[in-house]
């Protein structure tokens, strides 16, 4: 599938369409103070939602990856994510199950794998945590050890170190009650990412 790869690179050089600014921020003062374990608590009942938004890709001396996408999240193990460049160009999507993960591009057959990181690896030329952003994207972090964890004075977690990945979160929004990152950073050893939330809905 390096025609694959390809596409999504020429797809990055087009997309001066995706805005990769980030919303808004919210006024500092209408956040709610909670403590940590109590904001979590709360961070940990969402277990679906809808988000949209754009993400750039960075890898070390290649020009950066610019895309939208949207992310349906059905629960701890299940998902779809629909990545597109300008003009729809290297359309692609990922979808993930119990033990299961595709990835289809256009009409294409889709082809799986055990792992999104190994999918993406093999198909995209990289990869992201897609696991562990399970509960990053919800200011969480995931299990397992961490280092550096940081939060602010409303109890927003706003960086750690965690599975080989610094992540940086920002820009929180009031969603439906509960406060979410707008803008989540991810850096390691050659590449970098970051994710736009432009749209957030919870699913109940």
């Amino acid at each position: 599938m390096k025609r694959c790869s390809v596409i999504l690179i020429a797809g990055g050089l087009l997309a001066g369409c995706v805005n990769m600014s980030a919303p808004s921020q919210q006024t500092a003062g209408t956040f709610q103070t909670q403590p940590t374990e109590q904001r979590q608590a709360k961070l940990e009942t969402i277990k679906s939602w809808n988000a949209s938004g754009a993400i750039s890709v960075q890898q070390a001396n290649q020009t950066p990856m610019i895309m939208r996408y949207d992310w349906h999240q059905y629960g701890p193990n299940s998902y779809r994510v629909d990545l597109a460049a300008s003009l729809n160009l290297a359309a692609v999507t990922i979808t993930g199950g119990p033990n299961r993960v595709t990835l289809q591009k256009g009409n294409e057959a889709p082809i799986s794998a055990a792992t999104p990181e190994q999918l993406m690896q093999k198909n995209l030329g990289w990869s992201l945590p897609i696991p562990s952003l399970w509960y990053w994207a919800r200011g969480l972090p995931a299990p397992g050890g961490n280092q550096g964890v940081q939060y602010d004075h409303y109890g927003h977690m706003t960086s750690l170190n965690q599975n080989g990945w610094r992540v940086t979160l920002g820009n929180y929004q009031t969603v439906q009650g509960v406060d979410l990152p707008g803008v989540i950073e991810l850096n390691r050893a050659h590449i970098s990412a970051k994710i736009v939330v432009k749209n957030w809905q919870i699913n109940h």
